[in-house]
């Protein structure tokens, strides 16, 4: 696919490894103040890092670690790329053993408008079992981490002259996040299962 239009944003990739498995959250910043260079990239990519160190972690078994933060600019005429290693990869900081593969929770992001095209979402890359009871709901523990976390993961953009956005592809718009949802009840991805892609 060829690289969006809109140079004031880049694509932010968080990449987790869970035994031989590697999972993504991907989402988008609009960067208010300047343009994208490789050194602002780098700088919000250990942003992110500090993100996961600080609150993000804490929502997530031990066996699994953050090893990269990929951040792509989103402008055909200078398209700039960097791969941010974790060294050394951080893990979760929750004991209990994970659930499976494709059991998480969703972070969903609000933009103030209706309408599914006005949200978006990361699924959390892995749950403690001890956090979900046998309706499926996760304890009111992990949710308060959970939405420390999402809180934390917006104020940490707003004070760098950053917003982080729901990016439109269709269009090549897109919107400013100003709150998220914690969803009580656990989600399902069937590609995290084994031998079911990534």
């Amino acid at each position: 696919m060829p690289v969006p239009n809109a140079p004031t944003v880049a694509r932010v990739t968080m990449v987790f490894n869970r035994d031989s498995r590697i999972f993504n959250n991907t989402f988008h910043v609009e960067n208010l103040v300047t343009v994208w260079t490789l050194a602002s990239m780098t700088t919000l990519a250990n942003e992110v890092i500090d993100w996961w160190n600080d609150t993000y972690r804490q929502c997530v078994p031990t066996q699994v670690t953050l090893v990269q933060v990929q951040v792509r600019k989103y402008d055909p005429a200078d398209p700039l790329a960097v791969d941010q290693p974790v060294v050394p990869p951080l893990a979760g900081t929750r004991s209990s053993e994970p659930d499976a593969g494709n059991v998480t929770a969703t972070l969903s992001w609000r933009t103030g408008f209706a309408g599914k095209r006005f949200r978006g979402r990361n699924y959390v890359p892995s749950l403690p079992e001890e956090d979900i009871g046998p309706d499926d709901l996760m304890n009111s523990p992990l949710v308060t981490v959970l939405a420390a976390a999402a809180a934390d993961f917006l104020a940490r953009f707003v004070t760098a002259g950053q917003n982080a956005v729901v990016f439109h592809l269709a269009t090549e718009s897109f919107t400013r996040i100003i709150s998220a949802v914690i969803e009580h009840t656990v989600d399902s991805q069937r590609r995290r299962l084994p031998q079911r892609g990534r």
